[in-house]
């Protein structure tokens, strides 16, 4: 008979320590060992609970994110298993059945539990997707070298070996231990943390998963067994509980504080089965978007199958019509490991899209490939919905560029944290890397037919492409590739969001304004509203310059600037427009720093900046004639209060092409006094950077932006109408100065005045729910969730 493999639950946290204790007492009986990593933040005097309960408890200096904690924690186990569990977890009494059973183990490396979120009291689930079915990887053999844990966010363990996957619950009681406004924050994080991150039906995972009371309608939910429901309940009282810890503590078995740097580790056939759908019917699918369904396989043929056999048995899905006959392709999905007989196997079968014409219903089974399917089948229907896409088109270049693209993510990340169904396309040309950089998905942009693009040989102007939108809105495919490539966003898409940032001016004419209102047009041309977002116009030096904003501007659906003389550009070229003024889009980066304040604190703590020293930062831009202006930095430095640290911030930093870091090696003075900047640590490090700076000076618009946003003292040097038209949206800020760039004395003066004023007020910050809920308006009723 099988005997019981040790089992070890392991757990890091930061409490509150007499819920977790609770919640451990429920695993007790099955456990071998259990080990809690507890954040050597929490007193100590709190861990009396902890050591009740567990058979070790290490304090431990914990490294954001989770994940990255992981490999260290599976390590101090002793037993044949790890089951990791979370402080806000609760293990189900079918759970604890089933690691009572001997032989759970066999033939596996790793399983997955159903993750099963509490939602409305601690009786009742969520029941519908993404919620259900949910899994999660919680158990993990300790055999050495068989894991492997990446160490972002929410990334799951790679598991050599087969798994399985259990219809066996493991609860999480994040969503009713806490209130909408914390979770709220906890999704603003992650979604900052982790951008773009998306369910199987493109909804916001941040926002979806831990906001479930904004969903309309309200999510379904299913009751726990009563058992659960009872423990659950009891671990509500304890974590409402206000009275103190009263456990006594024993020092001597805690150890020191293991470091994040001590622990760091060396490189180195009739009747035979039985199937069920883990799913309501219908099942939704939203078109365009490839969906998960999960099969549940009971193996009734007295042997085992295993994923080696030769033919194997997989598991089929094949598309039937209204009238129950069989349309398109079919799709397959291998078993997870050996199944025994009697036992059952959950397996996630992927649906690509788009789903073959005239689809109905889905029919899932086994099949044993190339030979025959077994009798055993389960149906439902499919129920496609229209979802919703966004072309976002903004500034970005093909290089880093903190401005832009600080204006980029703020757009993609209100839609992801208000609109979280809505899928977000950006248009970029080139798109090399765009993907990668801003955590979404991207489409070639008009510009890649422009004229600037060198592409002009074959005789293609972008007024061609917008007779070919027409033309395509009419149901006439292109016969061109590119142009079908090109058009194809347009087509599917529900709305045109335009957020150039400075690019509405005749300066930027030819690679932004007149690429925006080709955007525009190939937009009207297929019935998108098209909203213009935050940008500064202006300004406009040449007559077709003014047409084409003049089309643009008389197009769009809602229309907001950042600054009033913009505003009034506005009125005057188009006709019978109101624009609003609002804050430029990257201001709201000023509130989602997060971590990445400590990032920017450490990089300068070991350039000499401790936190009690002031310091200053500088931006200049490159390939412009600033480097000949060196002196009025020079001039606005010396007039900052001695020993003021200098700090150089490249808002642009391609070393094969646009980079600010030129500006400060060719000079001897500035190579010498200003500390470049590394923009390997990331934007919002940059941003933190300005925002707890004592002022700023510098030619870089969004420097002043930020620091105006952040409350810092900006002196923002300017050389031409253009940077004067943008610089003067500011002054509604009492700490910013507007200084000539060839004129030291000034930029000297203006330092002087500003140390002696008092600390300015920030600015009031983009508000990204106000923007999602414009453009919410604008697009057709989101699909249901379930």
């Amino acid at each position: 008979m099988a005997s019981l493999p040790r089992l070890s639950v392991v757990m890091f946290t930061n409490g509150p320590t007499p819920l977790v204790a609770a919640s451990l007492r429920r695993v007790r009986p099955v456990a071998h060992e259990i080990i809690v990593a507890v954040d050597d933040r929490v007193p100590v005097e709190q861990l009396g609970p902890l050591q009740s309960v567990a058979d070790r408890v290490i304090r431990a200096e914990f490294v954001y994110p989770l994940e990255a904690n992981l490999q260290w924690l599976h390590e101090q186990a002793t037993g044949d298993w790890v089951l990791r569990l979370d402080g806000d977890d609760l293990v189900s009494e079918s759970l604890l059945r089933r690691l009572s059973t001997p032989g759970w183990d066999a033939g596996i490396t790793h399983a997955y539990l159903q993750y099963r979120w509490l939602w409305g009291g601690p009786d009742r689930m969520l029941d519908q997707a993404p919620w259900w079915p949910d899994p999660a990887l919680r158990l993990i053999r300790t055999t050495p070298g068989i894991a492997t844990f990446p160490r972002g966010a929410h990334q799951a363990a790679v598991v050599a070996g087969t798994a399985r996957f259990w219809d066996t619950p493991l609860y999480h009681l994040d969503l009713v231990l806490r209130d909408e406004v914390t979770r709220s924050a906890k999704a603003t994080g992650y979604e900052y943390e982790n951008p773009g991150h998306r369910t199987d039906k493109g909804w916001s995972v941040s926002t979806t998963y831990y906001l479930p009371e904004r969903l309309q309608p309200a999510p379904r939910t299913a009751p726990l067994p009563p058992v659960d429901a009872a423990v659950a309940s009891q671990l509500l009282v304890v974590a409402r509980s206000q009275a103190p810890v009263t456990e006594s503590v024993d020092e001597s078995k805690l150890g020191p504080v293991v470091t994040a740097a001590g622990r760091q580790t060396p490189l180195p056939a009739p009747g035979d089965s039985r199937i069920r759908l883990l799913a309501h019917d219908p099942i939704s699918v939203v078109a365009g978007r490839s969906a998960v369904v999960t099969v549940g396989v009971v193996n009734l043929s007295g042997r085992t199958w295993d994923p080696t056999d030769e033919p194997a048995d997989v598991v089929g899905a094949r598309f039937l019509d209204d009238r129950g006959e069989q349309v398109g392709f079919e799709v397959r999905a291998p078993l997870p490991g050996p199944v025994a007989a009697d036992d059952e196997a959950l397996v996630r079968l992927p649906l690509p899209a788009p789903l073959p014409d005239g689809t109905a219903q889905i029919q899932v089974g086994l099949v044993q490939d190339g030979v025959a399917w077994h009798d055993a089948r389960a149906s439902a229907r499919i129920q496609v919905q229209a979802g919703r896409r966004v072309l976002v088109s903004t500034g970005i270049s093909t290089f880093p560029h903190l401005g832009d693209d600080l204006i980029a993510s703020s757009v993609l990340t209100a839609i992801a944290r208000y609109l979280p169904d809505v899928v977000p396309t950006l248009l970029a040309y080139p798109t090399d890397g765009i993907a990668e950089r801003f955590g979404c998905e991207v489409a070639i942009s008009p510009a890649s037919l422009a004229p600037t693009s060198g592409r002009n040989s074959d005789g293609r102007r972008s007024r061609d492409l917008v007779t070919h939108a027409r033309l395509m809105a009419k149901g006439d495919a292109p016969t061109d590739p590119l142009v079908a490539e090109i058009l194809a966003p347009f087509a599917e898409a529900s709305a045109l969001v335009l957020a150039p940032g400075g690019g509405l001016a005749t300066r930027y004419s030819a690679e932004a304004l007149m690429v925006c209102a080709v955007e525009g047009l190939i937009a009207r041309a297929f019935g998108l509203p098209v909203l213009i977002e935050g940008p500064s116009i202006g300004p406009i030096e040449m007559r077709r310059d003014h047409a084409a904003l003049a089309q643009l501007l008389n197009d769009s659906s809602r229309i907001t600037v950042r600054d009033q003389m913009s505003a009034d550009a506005a009125r005057r070229i188009g006709r019978a427009i109101s624009p609003e003024v609002v804050p430029d889009p990257a201001t709201t980066a000023v509130d989602h720093v997060g971590a990445q304040a400590a990032v920017a604190a450490d990089w300068l703590r070991s350039q000499n900046v401790p936190p009690d020293r002031a310091y200053a930062v500088i931006s200049l831009r490159s390939g412009t004639k600033d480097a000949r202006h060196l002196d009025t930095i020079r001039a606005a430095v010396e007039a900052l209060p001695e020993h003021t640290a200098l700090i150089f911030l490249p808002h642009c930093s391609d070393p094969g092409g646009v980079d600010d870091r030129s500006v400060v090696a060719g000079d001897p003075w500035a190579a010498t006094h200003l500390v470049g900047w590394d923009p390997a640590l990331g934007d919002r490090a940059a941003v933190a950077l300005v925002g707890s700076a004592s002022a700023t000076i510098g030619t870089r618009f969004h420097l002043s932006v930020l620091a105006a946003a952040a409350g810092v003292r900006a002196v923002a040097l300017v050389g031409d109408e253009y940077d004067r038209l943008r610089v003067r949206g500011l002054r509604r800020s009492t700490g910013v100065r507007v200084v000539e760039l060839d004129n030291p004395a000034a930029a000297a003066g203006a330092v002087a005045d500003l140390v002696a004023s008092p600390d300015p007020e920030p600015i009031e910050h983009w508000d990204p729910q106000e923007f999602a809920e414009a453009l919410g308006a604008l697009l057709p009723a989101p699909p249901k969730l379930a």
